[in-house]
């Protein structure tokens, strides 16, 4: 008898880019690769072809096939040369998963490869400096979901994450706050607030050398403030402001009724690292008005949330054990009571005994009294460092850099404006966007769809004041609604703008 032992080839170490965000909105090519590896006999003429067979009609691919040739026993091979590439399409939805389907083989052996991809994430990765973290659309930081899915964490210099979840709270009483963590009963989030205007990048960016803008609402909660929040994320890429990115929430009350003793602030669950993460501490720097959080392992990490409106600085450091080791206990649930607190006291520290342990912390602001329609400003920075000192060199980089952005017009937008118009509208043909500069400066001219996703750039460059005016052809749009976005010295205007055949 004789045994002819076959091959057995495997596709692991799977990556996905697209030499950008890492989000894959559409007109984007993902590009796919990855490691080949047989485990058995050798084999020859090993060809690949990638298909879809689930989501197809969401992407194209534009290149699906890829030649190994040889591989012999234990034989790898990659293909960082010849990736597979898919373009997403501009009928994508939001959070697509694509299934895709891998066949190897050499003509007689032949085996399949599946896994799956999100693709056209509600969220924005920002990755432009020493920190790697992700906004998503609904008021989470660091990732989409709960159980740290859908997002980068918060990565410090190539580190993996340092960060568990981390929310936006806004409470005004025992009984009404609202936010994205979890919540009284246990392995459950608070799913509060709902995406008003999906997180989107400005390109090009208008303040700092990545600014990122989305608006979200508390609509949702099973008792809303109730509330609206306008955020804005800004961040850079040169020394000395490489090691922090700021957050800004502009709170409106979009309530009948004012809202008093009102706190807003940032819940953070720090794991500086994962695998030590049972010791860690939290502690506290007025003078900075920073909470921060950081391992007793040698060599460990420090990470940070500085408040940076002038607003009354509140520290809530929380042990996440069973008992609360003296302050909240958040163990097995976290309930509104205890989110109300933790936004509207101090406890100064946390993890103090032993090496440690695992700890959380809140940086608030309040207490605010809003008028009905009214909003207030809460800014903060997120930052990691090496060891303290190299933390509060940050703080104070952040506070100063904060003080001097041109926010002073913030970004609004505003669905009619005599500054921007299109003709005809509706429209089923060539179209005109005329538009006037007050001021000279940078101008954008964008088309958006009704979820705020880019269609075309218009328009861009450096405008003196005047009147200026770009054609659009609607023949090649699908019906439908968009809005045509004006970007110019910070502030954004929007007109709405119907295609119908």
């Amino acid at each position: 008898l004789t045994d002819v032992e076959g091959p057995a080839v495997d596709y692991t170490n799977i990556a996905y880019t697209d030499n950008n965000d890492m989000v894959f909105v559409p007109n984007d090519t993902m590009r796919i690769t990855g490691t080949f590896i047989n485990y058995l006999g050798t084999i020859n003429n090993l060809n690949t072809t990638l298909t879809v067979i689930s989501g197809g009609s969401y992407v194209t691919i534009l290149d699906g096939s890829h030649s190994v040739g040889t591989l012999g026993t234990m034989g790898t091979a990659t293909q960082a040369s010849d990736p597979y590439q898919i373009k997403i399409n501009t009928n994508c939805p939001y959070n697509q998963t694509i299934v895709f389907k891998l066949n190897m083989t050499d003509g007689v052996y032949s085996v399949n490869k599946y896994f799956s991809q999100i693709v056209n994430g509600d969220y924005i990765n920002i990755t432009i400096n020493d920190i790697w973290t992700t906004i998503p659309s609904q008021g989470r930081i660091g990732f989409r979901n709960s159980q740290q899915s859908q997002g980068l964490g918060f990565c410090y210099q190539g580190s993996g994450t340092l960060l568990y979840d981390a929310s936006l709270m806004v409470g005004t009483s025992s009984a009404k706050v609202s936010d994205m963590i979890r919540g009284a009963t246990a392995g459950q989030d608070d799913n509060d607030f709902q995406s008003q205007q999906i997180v989107q990048a400005i390109t090009p960016p208008v303040v700092s050398d990545f600014d990122a803008m989305g608006v979200f609402r508390d609509n949702i909660s099973p008792a809303p403030l109730p509330v609206t929040v306008r955020h804005r994320e800004f961040a850079w890429a040169t020394a000395p402001h490489r090691k922090y990115i700021i957050v800004q929430y502009s709170i409106m009350n979009t309530g009948a009724t004012t809202l008093s003793n009102m706190y807003a602030g940032i819940f953070a669950d720090w794991d500086i690292d994962a695998s030590t993460s049972g010791q860690n501490r939290a502690d506290v720097d007025n003078t900075n008005r920073m909470g921060y959080v950081y391992s007793t392992v040698a060599g460990g990490k420090y990470c940070g949330i500085k408040l940076l409106t002038n607003g009354a600085f509140n520290n809530y450091a929380i042990d996440n054990i069973s008992g609360g080791g003296g302050g909240v206990n958040i163990y097995d649930n976290f309930t509104t009571a205890e989110k109300y607190q933790t936004l509207s006291t101090s406890r100064a520290q946390a993890g103090t005994t032993g090496q440690g342990n695992d700890v959380c912390h809140v940086v608030s602001s309040g207490p605010f009294t809003v008028a009905a329609g009214d909003s207030i400003v809460v800014a903060f920075a997120l930052i990691a460092g090496d060891d303290l000192s190299d933390l509060q060199n940050s703080a104070v980089d952040a506070q100063s850099m904060y003080n001097n952005l041109p926010l002073g017009s913030p970004v609004t937008v505003a669905h009619i404006t005599t500054g921007l118009n299109a003709f005809p509208n509706p429209a089923s043909g060539m179209t005109q966007i005329s538009y006037n500069v007050a001021e000279g400066g940078n101008t954008d001219i964008r088309l958006v769809d009704a979820q705020g996703r880019l269609v075309r750039m218009l328009d861009t460059g450096d405008k003196s004041p005047g009147a200026y005016s770009v054609m659009l052809d609607a023949a090649e749009l699908s019906d439908g609604i968009y809005f045509v976005q004006m970007i110019s010295n910070g502030k954004l205007t929007t007109q709405k703008f119907v295609v119908s055949h």
